[in-house]
């Protein structure tokens, strides 16, 4: 919350260094405060998926039980199963996005179009995918997680600093040149740019000998913050409430040097530099109550914490940097940012980056807790359950190394020692008659123990929504394949919020991505994506290019964890009930293409590169005729070995596509007569003739006259190259 006092809440971006690092560190102290208890319960979810269950918080820090070296405290971890299944479920499918048009106007939906493209591009380039892996399991313990989309400035992509600028053209004898009106001839040369952005000048010109400054090119990027990194204002009940955020981050007190070079001798560690946020991180040393039962007794597991062990040596040399984010209003347009430590500022006050983007996180959350910005983890509810059976396995171990070890009823005066009996075969002990040893008669373990320990699981299960079916294991009594499927998709309705609020959140996520691309691309950028069937593309593009992008929306329903071969039964279902939906209308077959295309198969793109190359072939020359450069040829022709049913159908549907009719209209004539040439083709080979409206644009003449030999319906003319030649196709093309 802003306290508006001069003393506490700086009102000016004039105030000392030391004014800002105050008060947002004493902003973070508040809202640190206000989720201390969260805060406990997280550290405890995540030791216990660590395998650290038989802990207890003392009111100061995490202590184990202690007890006579015979107890055991077992560990039967069954929240990692949990983790892994919920992890694979919420990962399964990639969530979808799609860019909105701000009109109808085809520039807008260009841009539209070149947005889908940048933000599936981007899903591989900056490995979304591992981001989500880091998001899903922050919520899985935690129940919470932020996502920050930024510019990254420390890209490793370096560039000179240069700069186009109009100068005049000189002729042979050093003077301007000038053009028949008697204007002086420009042209654009680039110039080197110190680190100010100033062109270089030796007197009254340009130094094109100089050396220009290199900057880090910069891009796009995803960051994914855990709940204990980022503090919004605490009376928030929903994000749209958040007028302000405080984010830490714990570093080595070289990356600040690194980052910014001015604090070297400023900025040192010392017993205040973390302002005992050491655990912000929750890298814990690992303890020894992560253990796993062996024959020898108890030893270190190798079971780790998922998020890391960090070192003492290394913490004690981290600090703290405190980042403070403010809200546009009308006092601050652009909103307020500064980043400082350890009283050193280190970047602002200023406008929010980006020209004033906001938000700048975007939260992700398990469940909802009315009432509250936060969330709650399904982990927190299943540590009661797993303390008890970790109990109840205690008992039942405890119980079976007594009956393994039993022990002895020695009769007092008897003179046996302890030391004397052991439990090595054939062994002779030695007593007075009538006072012989015997072995404790030990009763077994009541039934309703084991029953109690298998109650425990069942309710585990019901508690986290995973059940054996999840697990890939039929219940009893299921014997249907369509049954457990059925199951398992049950489970995975449980998860539709979450994945819900993931899809919403990546689709603000690349809207944020978007406007910086606006701001940041001022010079051409390379984009390479694939498409279906093996297709390549590349596209040169600028931020401009994307202004008219209105927003970005989820596809809802894109990343549910849906079982694909259920999918494929029903579809195979559908196709049986109803196979005209998969057939070709020109020609009544089945469209092998089409229920391919319904099919979720994985790995659809190795299948696409053998099961359909003509489709491929087809797309090809899609993008062969969007980068041909010379108008007065025509690069497309139908040959003899292409299969003109999928060349008619795919070019088409790509003349019905907003890409197309952005082409120049020369380009234009050429694909349709690409197309009436196919359409010739496939006349000749069926002995038909096409109606006069199917000739395409650009036709002069009839067709010729039907072939009456039968060659069937798949068959081939002896010679029909005269006839498909791109020099015929190339008659009916005109210059734009």
């Amino acid at each position: 919350m802003i306290r508006e006092t001069a003393t506490d809440y700086p009102a000016t971006n004039q105030e000392p260094p030391d004014a800002y690092y105050q008060f947002a560190k004493d902003v973070l102290e508040e809202r640190r405060q206000a989720t201390a208890a969260a805060r406990l319960l997280w550290q405890q979810n995540i030791r216990f998926l660590g395998g650290d269950q038989w802990l207890a918080h003392d009111g100061k820090e995490f202590v184990g039980p202690s007890g006579p070296s015979y107890q055991k405290f077992p560990v039967r971890n069954m929240l990692l199963p949990y983790a892994r299944v919920v992890m694979a479920k919420l990962t399964k499918n990639r969530p979808v996005v799609r860019c909105m048009p701000g009109s109808m106007d085809n520039r807008d939906l260009q841009a539209a179009k070149l947005g889908d493209d940048i933000i599936h591009a981007k899903w591989v380039g900056l490995d979304v995918s591992q981001r989500l892996r880091e998001v899903v399991s922050w919520v899985i313990t935690t129940g919470n997680a932020w996502l920050m989309p930024y510019w990254n400035k420390d890209t490793g992509v370096i560039k000179p600093l240069t700069a186009q600028v109009d100068v005049p053209e000189l002729g042979p004898d050093g003077t301007p040149a000038v053009d028949e009106t008697g204007e002086i001839k420009m042209r654009l040369i680039d110039v080197p740019l110190n680190e100010n952005g100033e062109p270089v000048q030796n007197g009254p010109t340009y130094d094109m000998n100089a050396k220009p400054a290199y900057v880090d090119e910069g891009d796009i990027a995803l960051r994914v913050l855990g709940p204990h990194e980022v503090f919004p204002n605490v009376e928030a009940r929903t994000e749209a409430d958040i007028d302000s955020v405080v984010m830490v981050e714990l570093v080595s007190v070289a990356t600040v040097h690194r980052r910014w070079p001015f604090t070297r001798g400023k900025v040192d560690f010392d017993d205040d530099a973390t302002g005992g946020f050491a655990d912000l991180r929750m890298n814990f040393t690992p303890s020894p109550l992560s253990m796993s039962p062996s024959d020898e007794g108890m030893m270190p597991s190798l079971v780790s914490n998922p998020f890391g062990h960090g070192s003492e040596r290394l913490r004690s040399q981290q600090v703290m940097v405190v980042y403070y984010y403010e809200r546009p209003s009308p006092t601050w347009p652009k909103g307020r940012y500064w980043a400082t430590c350890n009283g050193e500022l280190l970047e602002g006050p200023a406008d929010l980056p980006n020209n004033g983007l906001w938000p700048v996180v975007f939260l992700i959350k398990d469940w909802e807790v009315a009432g509250q910005l936060l969330g709650d983890s399904v982990m927190s509810a299943a540590i009661g359950p797993q303390r008890d059976y970790n109990r109840e396995n205690k008992v039942i171990q405890e119980y079976e190394n007594l009956f393994l070890n039993p022990k002895w009823t020695n009769p007092m005066g008897s003179g046996i020692q302890s030391t004397e009996m052991t439990t090595q075969p054939g062994e002779v002990i030695q007593h007075p008659p009538g006072l012989k040893p015997e072995m404790a008669d030990i009763k077994p373990l009541p039934a309703q123990v084991y029953t109690e320990r298998e109650a425990i699981k069942r309710e585990m299960e019901t508690i986290v929504g995973v059940h054996r079916a999840s697990a890939g294991e039929a219940p009893s009594g299921i014997r249907s394949g369509r049954a457990l499927l059925t199951l398992q998709e049950a489970d995975d309705s449980d998860l539709g919020p979450v994945t819900e609020r993931i899809e919403m959140a990546y689709s603000k996520v690349a809207m944020s991505w978007l406007r910086m691309m606006q701001l940041h691309y001022t010079t051409d950028r390379m984009l390479h994506f694939s498409g279906t069937n093996r297709s390549y593309r590349v596209r040169s593009f600028k931020g401009a290019d994307l202004s008219t992008v209105a927003q970005v929306e989820p596809v809802i329903g894109s990343a549910f964890p849906f079982s694909k071969t259920a999918k494929q039964g029903f579809v195979i279902e559908i196709a049986e009930a109803i196979p005209q939906l998969f057939m070709d209308p020109d020609t009544g077959m089945p469209d092998a293409e089409r229920l391919r295309r319904a099919l979720p198969v994985g790995g659809e793109e190795a299948v696409d590169q053998s099961a359909d190359p003509d489709f491929a072939e087809a797309h090809r020359e899609h993008a062969l005729l969007e980068g041909w450069g010379d108008p007065g040829r025509n690069p497309l022709y139908a040959d003899h070995h292409q299969n003109d049913r999928v060349h008619i159908r795919e070019h088409a549907n790509y003349m019905k596509d907003a890409n197309f009719m952005d082409l120049p209209e020369w380009k234009r004539m050429f694909m349709a007569a690409h197309l009436h040439a196919h359409q010739l083709a496939l006349a000749i080979r069926l002995g038909a003739q096409l109606p006069g409206a199917a000739l395409g644009a650009g036709t002069t003449g009839a067709l010729p006259a039907p072939v009456t030999e039968n060659f069937g319906s798949e068959g081939m003319p002896p010679d029909q190259g005269a006839a498909l030649h791109d020099t015929e196709v190339r008659s009916t093309a005109t210059k734009e």
